[in-house]
């Protein structure tokens, strides 16, 4: 038995979708044909867009302009005035879209790679375990202050420093406030300095399977790898102590970067585009941004195949499956009542996940996927009860399904290294609790 029967209530289908988005690369060639980047957002479904606090937002319209389109906003890396830099362009933003046009405002990007300042202190880079995060440690304290203190500004949220671990110090940072327990960091216990966390979470050597698990440990080439490195017990830059092991899962985080490219070829990067997504979301993170929308030619060899569009525009193959994707959840709601299914799956398999979501409408969408490009694996589905209406998805197909029956209590299904979603209806949904 691959996982036993349990009382699984179903997540929502829109709540899924609202968690995914991508980072832009701003100031680069493929970035500036705002139009075509919106069309690339609609094309995707996505309802995130991760941009620079500051910049210019009529340059946003466009994709501001499709529904429920909301911002993640990356502070400067220098700062000299919080209020002229973060506060005011951040109700501006507010100002201009709406209340929940403003999604998150993000710390510090990687000190340990791009040198930040507040008030002329530098606050990296430096070999690791030599990086001092006093600085962004102040900073960070001061942002997060004068956004709360403005009341158009409650509902957004502030994520932390990426990539705190590579300080050899421990200023605090690999939580979002200092525990009362915790007295060796230079900052006082009872420190804010965000609502979540924030990982960069991309899979080992950028194309590596498989790419998340369910458990935090931190054994296995996961994104959890990373969550663990900066935020864990033994600190990587510095070896001090952050959050337990037992503690992480229920700390609040997002991924403002994660991805891969298409260096190992496109259908590897849209499995791992598909499944990392879901994995994110069943875990219980706030969002995912994949980096990024599109590959920039004038980069490196990854920014130059790490986008989910070619340069010009075009859908890769991870785009398309996305997009197929959006076509075969797509809902409109995500305040209902969601039902509870008994269901398990038999089979034995490692790297394989599911997730149990539902639409407004009542109709499930079981998600099944595995974490390996390696051969198919076959699986029985229990529903847990008798069910009507059953259908199979491919996204990797298109969006028409591939296999329909009118009932079944159980189902056979053969499953490869992408997500597959069973669509049914339950007819009596007090039998199935």
């Amino acid at each position: 038995m691959l996982r036993p029967a349990l009382a699984e209530t179903a997540k929502p289908v829109r709540g899924f979708l609202d968690s995914m988005g991508v980072v832009s690369q701003e100031g680069t060639s493929s970035y500036r044909d705002k139009a075509g980047l919106a069309a690339n957002m609609r094309y995707l479904g996505f309802t995130l867009w991760g941009d620079g606090l500051g910049n210019d937002l009529a340059l946003l319209d466009p994709i501001m302009a499709i529904p429920g389109m909301r911002l993640v906003e990356l502070i400067p890396y220098g700062i000299r005035n919080v209020r002229r830099q973060i506060v005011e362009p951040a109700k501006a933003i507010i100002d201009r879209w709406g209340p929940k046009s403003l999604y998150v405002i993000r710390g510090f990007n990687e000190p340990n790679n791009f040198q930040s300042d507040y008030f002329g202190k530098k606050c990296g880079p430096g070999a690791h375990g030599r990086v001092s995060y006093a600085a962004c440690a102040q900073g960070m304290k001061d942002i997060y202050a004068a956004v709360r203190a403005e009341k158009v500004l409650n509902a957004v949220a502030v994520s932390g420093v990426a990539e705190p671990g590579a300080s050899g110090i421990d200023n605090g940072l690999q939580f979002t406030t200092v525990p009362n327990d915790h007295t060796s960091s230079t900052s006082p216990p009872g420190t804010q300095f965000s609502d979540w966390i924030d990982v960069h979470a991309y899979p080992n050597d950028n194309r590596q399977w498989p790419f998340c698990q369910a458990d935090v440990t931190g054994a296995s080439r996961d994104c959890n790898s990373n969550l663990v490195a900066n935020h864990g017990p033994s600190i990587w830059g510095g070896g001090y102590a952050g959050y337990s092991l037992s503690q992480l899962p229920a700390v609040p985080k997002i991924a403002t970067e994660w991805g891969t490219d298409s260096r190992a070829g496109e259908t590897l990067q849209g499995e791992i585009a598909l499944a990392g997504f879901l994995d994110f979301y069943q875990q219980g993170w706030k969002a995912a941004l994949y980096f990024q929308l599109r590959d920039v030619p004038e980069g490196g060899a990854d920014l130059q195949t790490d986008g989910l569009f070619r340069s010009d525009g075009t859908p890769k193959l991870a785009a398309t499956w996305l997009h197929n994707q959006h076509l075969i959840l797509q809902d409109s709601m995500a305040d209902f009542t969601s039902g509870t299914l008994n269901n398990s799956i038999a089979g034995d398999s490692k790297h394989v996940h599911d997730l149990l979501m539902q639409k407004s409408d009542g109709d499930y969408y079981w998600a099944i996927w595995r974490e390996s490009s390696r051969g198919h694996l076959d699986l029985t589905l229990d529903f847990g009860t008798t069910v009507n209406d059953v259908s199979v998805y491919d996204p990797t197909l298109g969006t028409s399904a591939i296999s329909t029956q009118a009932s079944a209590s159980r189902l056979d299904v053969t499953i490869s290294g992408h997500p597959y979603f069973v669509k049914f209806s339950v007819p009596n949904p007090s039998q199935s609790r």
